[in-house]
Formats: structure tokens, sequence, C-alpha cells
């Protein structure tokens, strides 16, 4: 057991009965005279990443939501995971969570707390990579809040900071457009094991 306290885990939030399918459309700066070039809301003009590397996944921001606050299931009444599953496993402290890929992909981003530790756990479906950051502060001290563009960058998720509506990069581990661009995030140590390995580890 490590002496840490496990058999935590998302519960299993209702999603739609069919997802977006992934339709990758080449980016084309098209815009009139006056106008700023944006893709699904966001404006792209200033990107520290190459405006054409940057492909549309899905038909609007938010189409697939990002999980805030997620509620939490003994790992004995998890019934619904099946072994093989995969996990994304974080641990802070004497606690650790398990984030299964099979809510991961309905969501691709959470948007969770360790306590007074905010944490965003990311996934991206297309090039399956998963990554933990914790967020950073908005200019006002609270904790930024991340959610799905529906664009990608070499494959990989895109994310928007709720605050200023600016693009963040899960490859590049940083903000990628306008005033956040090049600001850092900080990447936490996470596991990816199947749910067998999980709860035997813990």
């Amino acid at each position: 057991m490590n002496g840490q306290t496990p058999t935590n885990l998302p519960t299993l939030s209702a999603a739609p009965s069919t997802r977006w399918s992934i339709m990758l459309m080449l980016v084309s700066s098209v815009c009139g005279f006056g106008q700023k070039a944006t893709l699904n809301g966001f404006v792209v003009e200033e990107t520290s990443i190459p405006i054409v590397h940057i492909v549309r996944a899905a038909p609007a921001k938010d189409s697939i939501m990002s999980l805030d606050a997620p509620s939490f299931t003994p790992a004995s009444e998890a019934g619904w995971l099946k072994d093989s599953d995969e996990v994304i496993s974080v641990t802070q402290g004497l606690e650790t969570r398990a984030y299964p890929l099979p809510i991961l992909v309905w969501h691709e981003v959470v948007n969770d707390k360790f306590g007074d530790l905010p944490l965003a756990v990311t996934y991206s479906a297309l090039s399956g990579s998963a990554v933990v950051f914790k967020p950073g502060q908005n200019k006002d001290g609270t904790p930024r809040n991340f959610g799905v563009s529906g664009l990608l960058y070499n494959s990989c998720l895109l994310m928007y900071d709720r605050e200023n509506e600016e693009l963040w990069s899960q490859l590049r581990m940083q903000g990628v457009s306008g005033s956040v661009m090049e600001q850092p995030l900080e990447q936490v140590v996470s596991s990816r094991m199947s749910w067998k390995a999980w709860k035997s580890k813990y």
C-alpha cells in the first residue's frame, strides 16, 4: 500500500450517445479586411506555432466538454472498469487517484483539486498522449480552468483557458497564443497503467 490512500477515481459522467467524428481540416487563413483570423472562435493571428499546423477536430469549442470538479468513488465500487482498461495515476501526498481513459476519452480535460492543489489532467484522444499539469493562476490569483478548444496541433490537444480564451499546447506544455504565448505549464508526475496493475499497486 506504500502508506498511500488509494481507491479514488472519477465517476462516469453522462456523455452523449455519439461523439463528434474527428475530421481533420487543414487551416487556411481566410479573412476579410479588418477582420481577425479565427478558428473555433479563437484568434490565431498571433501564435508561437504555425497556423497551418493547427487543425479543427470538432466543430466548436466545448463540443467536447471538460470534466470540472469530478466526484470520486472507491475502487471497490468501480465494477464497470475492465482489468485491461488503462488509467492515469496521480499521487499527491498520501493520496492516489486513478483517471480512467474510458472517461478521459469523452472529456480530454479534467480540472481537479488535491486539497488546495489544482491539477489539470489532459488526454489527447487522437495521439493518445496523457499529461498532468499544474494549471497556474489567472491574474486575480484564482487557478486557471481549462476547456477543450476543438483544435489540434501536431495531432495533440490544444486547450484554452476560460479567463483569457487563449490557446495552450499539451505537446509544448505552454501557452501558444496571445497574452499567454510561451508561458510554461508545470508538468506533474503521473503514471499510465492498466486498471488491474493500479489495483495491485495501490
